[in-house]
């Protein structure tokens, strides 16, 4: 996609990219982004305009924090996957705030904006707009390093594409990321682990999960 030379998405690269999504299932938005202004601009310019799943993240977050209508404009399930940061940026609200109230917080705004929301955290928390709420607790401390949250982007996006409603993308999602993540911790430890190391740890996770399941068909 073109960007001028400057490192950043131009917003001539708009009409690429919804020419781009035309067969596609899914568009994640966001890792690796940045925080330009025509980011904001081309973000307009596609919600509500493409009729695909969204997964929002990182600076797709950042981008909207300033125009939340859009989330409610877009036909097909959004996902949102902010830290307590973004969260706050979102709702306006501070982050004790969240940090206080986080299942209220994030039902709120998924009721609000008819939206999926991923509150990333020590337990993460799902929540969808017909009030189905989920509390994951895979994962550890060592995951709080940069890059995670893009692997749980891809993880989402990619469930999406293979067939799976947004809602149970999302609890999957979350479940393999912190199990990918604590494979990762038990081979390298929580000290130093990357992000590349919970990716490498995904394809275990995955099996381990499908052995699981064969055993209880």
């Amino acid at each position: 996609l073109p960007d001028n030379g400057t490192g950043y998405l131009h917003e001539n690269c708009l009409d690429e990219i919804l020419a781009m999504v035309e067969n596609m299932d899914v568009l994640a938005i966001g890792p690796g982004l940045g925080r330009k202004k025509t980011i904001s601009e081309i973000l307009r310019n596609i919600f509500g305009r493409i009729n695909i799943s969204i997964v929002l993240d990182a600076d797709g977050l950042n981008g909207i924090s300033g125009n939340i209508d859009l989330l409610s404009q877009h036909t097909k399930p959004v996902v949102i996957t902010p830290h307590v940061g973004e969260m706050a940026r979102l709702t306006g609200l501070t982050i004790a705030e969240i940090l206080d109230s986080p299942v209220r917080v994030s039902q709120e705004f998924s009721r609000e904006h008819g939206v999926i929301v991923l509150l990333k955290g020590a337990t993460t928390v799902v929540c969808e707009p017909g009030g189905r709420i989920y509390f994951n607790t895979t994962g550890n401390s060592g995951m709080a390093t940069a890059g995670s949250g893009d692997v749980l982007t891809g993880i989402i996006s990619g469930l999406i594409a293979q067939g799976y409603h947004a809602y149970d993308a999302a609890v999957l999602g979350a479940f393999l990321h912190g199990h990918a993540g604590n494979l990762a911790a038990a081979l390298r430890g929580e000290a130093g682990m990357t992000a590349g190391d919970i990716l490498a740890s995904l394809p275990t996770a995955l099996k381990e999960l499908y052995e699981l399941a064969e055993k209880h068909l």
